[in-house]
């Protein structure tokens, strides 16, 4: 029995006139969606990377070469995982640039290679802080 104002009701006849209140029966759209954690795959016998966002959309790469500026600063991203790494350090891991051509800012040719790595893994995988750049997701090795 429950009282309704100044009324004592029976709560099934209640709930039974009142199906909303019935927490027996949930609408599909009050259901909560599984949560898809993001994850970054390194598949050390072949030099690619394969990236699943939270969105579920999924990208592989074998096109980063142990010897470019991109995959040293997505290794030192890796090394120092869930952690933001401060642009002055990713500076220390470029490659120098090539002869004969202008000495680009630094900084400048950081977010160059961050966003090649971004649009060939998934914008989601390299997040920005206000204390540099990191990953911040599962990281697995194969």
């Amino acid at each position: 029995m429950a009282k309704i104002g100044s009324v004592w009701v029976d709560n099934q006849s209640f709930l039974e006139k009142n199906e909303y209140l019935s927490f027996d029966k949930i609408l599909p759209s009050q259901v909560a969606e599984e949560v898809v954690k993001a994850k970054f795959v390194i598949y050390d016998d072949e030099f690619g990377f394969k990236f699943t966002s939270s969105k579920g959309i999924t990208k592989t790469t074998n096109y980063l070469h142990t010897n470019t500026s991109e995959y040293k600063i997505l290794m030192y991203l890796v090394e120092n995982h869930r952690v933001p790494v401060e642009v002055s350090n990713l500076i220390n891991q470029l490659i120098d640039p090539r002869r004969n051509s202008d000495e680009p800012d630094g900084k400048q040719r950081v977010l160059d290679k961050i966003t090649a790595i971004r649009k060939k893994l998934g914008s989601e995988l390299i997040k920005t802080t206000s204390k540099g750049y990191k990953i911040d997701c599962e990281i697995t090795r194969t």
